[in-house]
């Protein structure tokens, strides 16, 4: 079976709630917004492995996040080139998509 790659975006500023935090990063039932869409995109057949993009400004709070609860989840930051995110090493479909046939969803060593 193809596994293909979620990709959750959390780069926003979140500034419509009224928040000086981002939105996705405000508690909700126990935990952060963002990681109940990691999880349900965790649970999602077909999906093998997730990258979460995220504002540079926002990287500590994240590597904390991923770190605590999706250490295999690899967070990139908009306006960097794809060439230099860890899943720029995955196999490819010939449309261009990033794709693998296994199971894992830890993500090759950049």
């Amino acid at each position: 079976m193809t596994m293909h790659a979620g990709i959750v975006l959390a780069a926003g500023a979140g500034t419509r709630v009224g928040n000086s935090r981002n939105k996705v990063y405000l508690p909700l039932g126990g935990r952060r917004i963002v990681t109940w869409s990691l999880e349900l995109f965790r649970q999602v057949p077909g999906i093998g492995r997730l990258v979460l993009v995220v504002r540079d400004s926002d990287r500590e709070l994240v590597g904390e996040i991923l770190e605590r609860e999706f250490p295999d989840v690899p967070a990139v930051t908009p306006g960097t080139s794809p060439s230099t995110w860890p899943c720029s090493t995955w196999p490819t479909t010939s449309g261009g998509a990033r794709s693998t046939s296994s199971s894992s969803t830890t993500p090759p060593a950049p």
